[in-house]
C-alpha cells in the first residue's frame, strides 16, 4: 500500500501541474491582505512543509484493513485533485513575484528554492497541501477515534502545522488555508455518506 501510494502521489503531480503547464486563463497575483502582510518570512517552516507532509499523507496505511478500503481512501484523494486542478485551471492564482525574492544562503532557503522551481505558482488557491493535510486528519480520525485517541490528535496537530507552515513560507496566502478546510470537509462527508466498501469486498 504504501508503494502504491507513492506511485499515485508521483503521478498525481503530473495533474497538479497541468494549469500551469496548460494554463485556460492568465495567471493572476493573488491581492495580499493585511493578515499576509503582517505574517513573517520563515522559511525554516518548509520542513514541516514538505518533511512532514509526505509522510502524513500516507499515513492512513496503518489502519487501513483491507485492498477494498485502501481503494476508496485513494480514489478521495484522485477526487480532491481533480477538484483542485479544475478550480486552478478556472481561477489561476499565484503567491506575488517578490515574496519568492530571497537570498538562499541557508539550507532551509535553499531547499524552498528548490521546491518552487518545480512548483512556479498559479495554483495556490485553495492550498492543496491543507487540503490533503485535512482529508488525511478526516480518515484517521473516523478510523481510529475508537482505539487511538492519541493518533487523531497527532493528526489534527500535523494539520495545523501544514497550514502554518504554508504561510509561513510564503507559499499561500492565508485565504488559501481557510479554503481548504471546507473543500476536503464536504470531500469527506460525500465520501463517507455514498462510499460503500463492502461493495468491493471481492478485492
Amino acid at each position: 500500500m504504501v508503494g502504491i501510494s507513492i506511485v499515485l502521489i508521483v503521478s498525481g503531480y503530473q495533474f497538479y501541474f497541468w494549469p500551469q503547464r496548460k494554463p485556460l486563463r492568465t495567471c493572476n497575483v493573488g491581492k495580499v491582505s493585511s493578515i499576509d502582510s503582517r505574517i513573517p518570512f520563515q522559511p525554516q517552516w518548509v520542513w514541516i512543509y514538505s518533511a512532514l507532509y509526505y509522510p502524513f499523507m500516507i499515513s492512513p496505511v496503518i489502519w487501513i484493513s483491507s485492498a477494498a478500503e485502501f481503494m476508496w481512501i485513494c480514489a478521495s484523494y484522485v477526487l480532491l485533485l481533480f477538484i483542485h486542478v479544475a478550480i486552478s485551471m478556472m481561477y489561476p492564482i499565484k503567491t506575488p513575484t517578490n515574496w519568492r525574492d530571497y537570498n538562499p544562503n541557508t539550507y532551509s532557503k535553499r531547499f524552498l528554492k528548490f521546491i518552487q522551481s518545480i512548483d512556479k505558482g498559479g495554483n495556490c488557491f485553495p492550498s492543496m497541501h491543507v487540503a490533503v493535510a485535512t482529508l488525511t486528519a478526516l480518515h484517521m480520525t473516523f478510523g481510529l477515534i475508537e482505539t487511538f485517541n492519541w493518533i487523531v490528535i497527532l493528526s489534527w496537530s500535523s494539520v495545523v502545522a501544514i497550514s502554518l507552515s504554508s504561510v509561513l513560507t510564503k507559499q499561500h496566502f492565508t485565504r488559501d488555508i481557510v479554503a481548504a478546510f471546507p473543500l476536503s470537509c464536504a470531500l469527506y462527508y460525500f465520501y463517507s455518506k455514498y462510499v460503500d466498501i463492502e461493495m468491493f469486498s471481492i478485492f
